[in-house]
């Protein structure tokens, strides 16, 4: 499984596939995508992407996307670290 953004005009954008299940006799992939709206990256056209092996199946697949601001992914990050 593949998830691209395409040509972003910075380095402050991330595709991420945060996992995969089966549920209710189909594949449901989730990703998350942060956008940068209002946090600073390298000046730099970049092409964010991530890619996830899974096994082969004959199921249809479902992606399920979650739209973060930079900012709203680093709270998130900061609250996952805190013991």
């Amino acid at each position: 499984v593949v998830s691209v953004m395409g040509m972003r005009p910075s380095s402050g954008y991330w595709t991420i596939i945060d996992g995969a299940c089966e549920i209710g006799g189909r594949i449901e992939v989730f990703i998350t995508n942060v956008e940068n709206k209002t946090c600073s990256g390298f000046g730099t056209l970049t092409y964010p992407a991530d890619a996830v092996r899974l096994p082969r199946s004959e199921l249809p697949v479902v992606f399920r996307e979650t739209q973060l601001s930079c900012t709203e992914f680093s709270n998130l990050l900061e609250r996952s670290s805190r013991p």
